[in-house]
């Protein structure tokens, strides 16, 4: 293949010099024959020129990427590495950049992220840029909708079903020549795996059929239910890679994801005592940008904030509750408050009950003994790391007044605190489950992290105007994966 490429140079060369000579030959040329030769000559000398300007040591295909289960990286790849110095390296590279210049300008990508609560979709746009350089991000379509897939247990073909809308809308979205190659996966958290094998495999079955249907690009792995350190690490991913640090130890965040079944944790560890004390599967190696990164991260399943709503209030997770489900009745709801919650399968009718002294400190207290269930660990140098706040606790500070829905914002730990008694002395029938929902984030981030109430953590739904979702990570894995270039 090398010696074929090798001679790329001779043939355009000895074409051009022909039709030079046939030019020069026939002087009389028509106007719209002049034309030809003439667009043919600087076509044939633009080529000659690509190729001969190759240089050793060109980064020819780099790629921001998840390489395999433990390595995010920059990748690199040269066409150099394959060659002897005889002169043919030149042609190669002249020879990829030609053919990358016929790949579109764009590149799209579709990830479904299937939460506890609902099902959302994410088509990225991608624009390819200069050889040496990783998709540059263009835009973004989002759509979702509710409930999530486990909602769906007992009818699985429903479960696929409900994504058909958002899947016409990416057909819209995407160009019609650029359907086949545009990958599609579904990832499923923590309410897919709280299902039974048997259920949330046949509702996987139904989405790959579902996608089957549809002219994206579909891999083998497209339909999984994701580890929950990977959605830890994919959320830490795209909050640095929007801000510009990605590969930088001295300016990247940590990230703390609270979803509605899970909670994660991740940040790149500075003190050795925090990898010595920390359980082994919590630090990971990952190869970011050339250098070798240590990354704690941790899910923990069932502390997202509806779960952990649920078991305030007397609920159990994990388990097969008997039929007819008992009615919840909870001190941290406005008085007289009735009404239901849904969970996975299951829907709990709910009542309030007069508190038996301060409801804040009833409140509290029950969210507490369900943080202290788990064996949350605890690394002492939280206290100094910079940390983005994501998902639930961004909707909360809005609904507390802590923050402005438009640009986010700093929140010191205590603030939450504080919004919690605040709210819990005269709790709202609109917003019945707040002073709930600020206790237990302020136990969590206090009795769970251990994180003083001075720190100030940011806040932030978008970053530079894009949305916070570990689905763009996911994405560049599975970009990565699957070598789409």
């Amino acid at each position: 293949m090398y010696s074929t490429l090798a001679l790329t140079p001779v043939f355009c060369g000895s074409l051009l010099a022909g039709c030079i000579m046939y030019t020069v030959k026939n002087p009389r040329l028509k106007d719209s024959q002049s034309k030809v030769l003439g667009f043919m000559l600087v076509i044939l000398a633009v080529g000659l020129i690509i190729i001969f300007s190759g240089y050793r040591g060109l980064l020819s295909n780099p790629f921001v990427a998840f390489s395999g289960h433990h390595d995010l990286a920059l990748r690199v790849t040269s066409p150099m590495s394959k060659v002897s110095s005889t002169g043919q390296s030149g042609s190669i590279l002249g020879a990829n950049m030609l053919l990358s210049a016929l790949k579109p300008q764009y590149v799209y990508g579709i990830m479904f992220d299937a939460g506890s609560t609902g099902s959302r979709i994410h088509v990225f746009k991608f624009k390819r840029v200069d050889p040496g350089k990783p998709f540059e991000f263009v835009e973004e379509l989002f759509e979702k909708v509710q409930p999530g897939l486990s909602s769906y247990a007992d009818e699985p073909k429903k479960a696929a079903d409900s994504l058909r809308d958002m899947l016409d809308k990416a057909k819209e979205f995407i160009p019609k020549e650029l359907w086949a190659t545009t990958p599609i996966a579904l990832k499923a958290t923590a309410g897919l795996r709280k299902l039974k094998n048997e259920d949330a495999d046949n509702i996987l079955n139904e989405i790959h059929k579902l996608f089957v249907e549809y002219p994206f690009q579909q891999e083998n792995d497209s339909v999984v239910i994701m580890e929950g350190t990977d959605e830890g690490v994919f959320s830490w991913f795209t909050v640095n890679y929007y801000s510009g640090v990605l590969g930088e130890p001295s300016q990247m965040t940590g990230v703390m994801d609270l979803g509605g079944g899970s909670t994660q944790i991740t940040f790149t560890p500075s003190d050795p005592n925090t990898i010595t004390s920390a359980p082994t599967d919590y630090i990971i190696n990952k190869n970011i940008l050339g250098r070798i990164t240590k990354i704690y991260t941790h899910s923990y399943l069932d502390l997202g904030l509806m779960a952990g709503r649920l078991q305030v209030m007397g609920g159990r997770v994990g388990v097969d509750e008997s039929h007819p489900l008992p009615t919840l009745n909870s001190a941290c709801l406005p008085e007289e408050y009735e009404g239901k919650i849904v969970f996975g399968q299951d829907e709990y009718q709910i009542k309030a009950v007069q508190p038996q002294g301060s409801r804040f400190e009833v409140c509290y207290a029950a969210a507490k003994a369900v943080i202290m269930k788990y064996n949350i660990h605890t690394a002492n140098e939280i206290q100094n790391k910079s940390f983005c706040t994501i998902s639930y606790y961004f909707d909360r500070a809005v609904e507390a007044g802590l923050i402005k829905e438009e640009n986010g914002g700093k929140v010191k730990t205590g603030e939450f605190f504080e919004a919690a008694k605040k709210e819990c002395a005269s709790p709202k029938k609109e917003q019945p489950f707040l002073c709930l929902d600020l206790c237990y984030i302020s136990s969590l981030l206090d009795d769970g992290f251990k994180i003083s109430s001075s720190v100030s953590l940011n806040v932030q739904k978008k970053i530079r105007g894009e949305e916070i979702s570990w689905a763009l990570g996911a994405m560049f894995d599975f970009f990565s994966n699957h070598h789409y270039s």
